[in-house]
Parts: structure tokens; sequence; C-alpha cells
């Protein structure tokens, strides 16, 4: 073959590659699809739920409000997901007041395996340093003998800071300056915020939508909210589904699923439906 031939064959090669990646790239892009998040741990047996009264300047809030969403919220779960597919999702409430937690640890209480805690407002040193969260929820199961979640829940938020969060982790390193003008949340946003870390808890993530899409599918795991307007704290079918993946239809103690970093809710556009993949 000669030079020219071998000349030709090259600009052939490099603009066919080209072309391959751009399609690539191109295809990827137009099929993007929205994303529900899983945790990858599994409650191997029905979880205890533990509620830690709050200290003493919230107990008035907590008797009269507190105490009741958090039962509602957990009771919620239970029936919603027992209602679903029939298994087993039922839970176990403990309480625990202020004095027997307030100087322990997690590992003080080995009989829980999710924690549910209250603070008056988010200062970014006490489990998260991003300032924005109004929950957040950690978990450490590394330990067979304990293996648990833990939800904190913030009371009180400034209405000046537009952008507020729900976290998992909650590793963001936020330098925002925050109002000293905190109001107190509303009950519907208390709620959504407890519903909302309760699912983490129980091992799904957040819902990651394609922006360059229009998203129309209900989901309780979107990441943020504007805590002083109208929240909803329902329980969608799509949160449902993804915590049946996780643990199939038989709940805890029963044969789980497989677990992957996330599901595809990919749209079916012959009955306007969407599944998971």
């Amino acid at each position: 073959m000669n030079e020219s031939s071998m000349d030709r064959t090259e600009k052939v090669l490099w603009v066919s590659m080209i072309i391959t990646l751009f399609l690539f790239f191109t295809i990827n892009y137009a099929f993007a699809e929205d994303q529900i998040e899983i945790l990858g741990f599994e409650h191997s047996t029905n979880p205890n739920i533990c509620i830690m009264e709050p200290d003493p300047l919230l107990q008035e809030r907590y008797n009269n409000e507190l105490l009741k969403a958090t039962y509602d919220s957990v009771r919620t779960w239970e029936s919603e997901l027992t209602s679903y597919t029939g298994g087993n999702w039922s839970f176990d409430i403990w309480e625990y007041e202020y004095e027997q937690h307030f100087d322990k640890m997690t590992y003080d209480f080995p009989n829980c395996n999710i924690f549910i805690e209250y603070r008056e407002y988010n200062t970014g040193n006490d489990g998260t340093n991003n300032k924005k969260a109004l929950g957040y929820t950690s978990f450490d199961f590394s330990k067979s003998w304990h293996k648990w979640s833990y939800i904190m829940v913030y009371l009180k938020a400034s209405e000046t800071n537009p952008h507020i969060s729900l976290c998992i982790g909650c590793a963001e390193n936020d330098e925002m300056v925050l109002s000293l003008e905190r109001k107190d949340l509303p009950h519907d946003t208390i709620k959504r915020i407890i519903m909302h870390e309760f699912g983490h808890a129980l091992g799904i993530g957040h819902y990651i939508y394609d922006t360059n899409n229009a998203n129309n599918i209900p989901s309780l795991m979107y990441p943020t909210m504007d805590p002083f307007k109208a929240n909803s704290s329902n329980i969608e079918l799509l949160d449902l589904e993804a915590l049946t993946m996780i643990y199939t239809k038989d709940g805890f103690g029963g044969q789980h699923g497989f677990s992957p970093y996330y599901y595809t809710i990919v749209e079916n556009q012959n009955n306007k439906g969407w599944f998971l993949e």
C-alpha cells in the first residue's frame, strides 16, 4: 500500500472514530433518565425505632406535636409498605427520655436500629457541617452486632435561605451566613422531613432527575424543599417500589433483593407509566 492510500485510510479511521464518539455522547445525553439512589445497606431483621426525647427547651413542642408526628410517620411507612406488598414490614418503637440518652452514644443502645432525634436548629456543629440541611441521616452497618441508621430533624430555619436541603451524611461544607432570625417550621414541613429521612434510614437515597427533561414522577425523596410552603408527606408509588426492589416483597428478614447504586426510572411511552431497572 502506498503512502497516499495510507493517508486516506487514516483519515477515514479518524473521521469514523470522531463520529462514533459524537454519536455515543449524543445518544447518552438524549436518553438520560431520572434515577433514585440506593444507599447500599439493608436491615436484615425488623428494625427497632428509638425516639429520643429532645432537651427540655423543646419538650413542650415534642409532647404537643413531634412525638405524634414521628409515630404517625413510622406507622405510615409500615402500613403503606404492608399494603403494597403484603410482606413483613413491622416496626417496634421505643422511647427514651432526655436524661436516659443525652450523654450517651449509639453503641449504648444496641437494641436500636433507627434512631430519631431533634434539634432546635442547624448550627453546622452537631453531626453535619451542611448548614442548609433541615434534616440528615447517617448510618453504620459495619458491625454485625449493631447495625443502625441515625436521623436528625431540625425544627427551625431562616426564611432568608431559599435553597434548603435534606441530605445523607451531609458532607457538604457550606460557608453561607445564616440569619439569626429563625422561625418554627410548619407541621407539614416537619412531617415531610421525618418521612423523607426515614426513607433514607430504610435504604433509599435521593431522587436524581435529568434536568434536560420535564420531570413528572412524584417522590418523597427529592433532595430539596421550600420549608415555608405547603409540603406533602405522601409516600409515593416510586418510593414503595424502590424499597420493594431492595428487600423484595417479603420485607424485613426475608430474601433480600440486589442493591445497585441506583435504579433508573424508565418511562413507558405506550401506557404512560414507568418502571425501575
